[in-house]
């Protein structure tokens, strides 16, 4: 769909007319109507910096108005092609129907954001009663999508922040000093019964947690482990470090990310998944236990590094605490 037909469909469903939406828009010039009525026309575009005010008086995502060139059948095979080749779409045939499947399951640095969106996108539109018939309702949803996904992910930021910044700025002491502390603060984590889980991407290690479990009923020991994280964390950005979150959503459940770009801190990740691997294991012998130990032991103690001195190898991108 075009600018000028975008333009047009959002102006009638906010039901404003072209005068309106000028006086909105383009604080009222005297050209203002005329100038809505030729970009509805096609006789002329916005520039980009207006094409955001438009968005801003329609109250829709700049996104919304953008032109995408699909103008036939033919275009909509080409983006399917697209999403085969670049975010792992599968096409299957059942029981007379064609279905395009996405596999959420499978979270990677590169899909993450993409399956965030379509994790919202199906969340959101099971609380419309019609969504099918394309209520004006549920457009004016679509129209602001993405800002309606950031108010989200920003509102988690929020609750999680605020569920520990007060113990957080009062905690004091000493602060760990190699990379198997902070596996082994990892593993106690996980043996409390939190969902803990590690990602790798150029020159950081990050360590995913689920925020409705930090947040809701959270048990006392679980909540001490987290904020000793969280301690350690900031503290690694203070020290030099450059450190950044994500937040995913998967199916229903928020996941935020801390990464942590020193690239050596890969031993600690490479542990806590020898640690999760075993831990997942269906069957374990007492053997097969006492032989983990031991090789988990030895890890620790003979694969560890200096986590000041890594952090001085690398950059010094700088992040306070909240």
């Amino acid at each position: 769909m075009k600018f000028s037909e975008k333009l047009r469909k959002y102006r009638l469903l906010r039901q404003i007319t072209q005068k309106e939406l000028g006086k909105r828009a383009l604080e009222g010039k005297r050209d203002s109507a005329v100038r809505i009525n030729k970009y509805e026309n096609g006789i002329i575009e916005p520039a980009p910096e207006s094409m955001q005010i438009l968005a801003d008086a329609l109250d829709v995502d700049v996104e919304a108005l953008s032109s995408v060139d699909i103008a036939g059948d033919e275009d909509r095979i080409q983006a399917l092609f697209d999403l085969e080749e670049n975010r792992d779409l599968k096409i299957r045939r059942s029981e007379g129907k064609i279905t395009l499947e996405f596999d959420t399951s499978k979270f990677t640095n590169d899909n993450s954001r993409w399956l965030s969106f379509l994790n919202y996108w199906y969340n959101e539109r099971t609380k419309f009663k019609n969504p099918d018939e394309n209520t004006d309702e549920y457009e004016l949803w679509k129209a602001r999508f993405f800002s309606n996904f950031r108010n989200s992910v920003d509102e988690q930021r929020r609750t999680l922040e605020e569920a520990y910044k007060d113990d957080l700025s009062k905690r004091k002491g000493d602060h760990y000093k190699n990379t198997s502390d902070i596996t082994v603060l990892l593993r106690r984590m996980i043996e409390s019964g939190l969902t803990v889980s590690t990602r790798q991407k150029t020159n950081a290690i990050g360590f995913t947690f689920s925020i409705k479990e930090l947040t809701e009923a959270i048990k006392p020991e679980q909540r001490e482990y987290f904020l000793t994280f969280l301690y350690e964390y900031y503290y690694w950005g203070e020290y030099g470090a450059r450190i950044e979150d994500c937040i995913e959503l998967a199916d229903r459940d928020y996941r935020i990310t801390y990464y942590v770009y020193v690239p050596t801190f890969v031993v600690i990740k490479s542990q806590v998944d020898e640690f999760i691997e075993f831990n997942n294991h269906p069957e374990k012998s007492s053997y097969d236990e006492e032989e983990f130990e031991s090789l988990f032991a030895d890890s620790l103690k003979y694969h560890t590094n200096e986590i000041e001195n890594e952090i001085m190898l690398y950059s010094s991108f700088k992040k306070q605490p909240f």
